[in-house]
């Protein structure tokens, strides 16, 4: 799962670089403390399911397309990393109902 956490992250940082923004500036923008952000960004952990839209909308670009990581190449591939990181977290109710947040939000 930290896979997941890591890919997001880098994703971001990504897309904030190519808006250059530095992690003050667009830490200030989405309402973050830039160490918040620094821990997303290093894939630490998952920014808050009503940050993700925030995120999105000020790096220019739709929610899907903060997971749009260039590694995942299929479809089965695909599929794997998803059914891994429930069966990492389906015991722990909290963050299965982030994760239905997380899909409400692409969907």
């Amino acid at each position: 799962m930290a896979k997941l956490k890591n890919k997001l992250g880098k994703r971001i940082k990504e897309l904030r670089k190519q808006k250059g923004y530095t992690q003050e500036k667009f830490a200030e923008k989405i309402g973050m403390a830039t160490s918040s952000l620094g821990y997303l960004e290093t894939g630490k952990f998952y920014p808050a399911p009503e940050n993700v839209e925030k995120i999105a909308k000020a790096l220019g670009v739709q929610v899907h397309d903060l997971f749009n990581f260039k590694d995942i190449n299929n479809k089965e591939e695909l599929l794997k990393e998803i059914n891994e990181g429930i069966d990492f977290i389906k015991d722990n109710n909290e963050k299965l109902l982030t994760l239905y947040l997380f899909i409400k939000q692409l969907i």
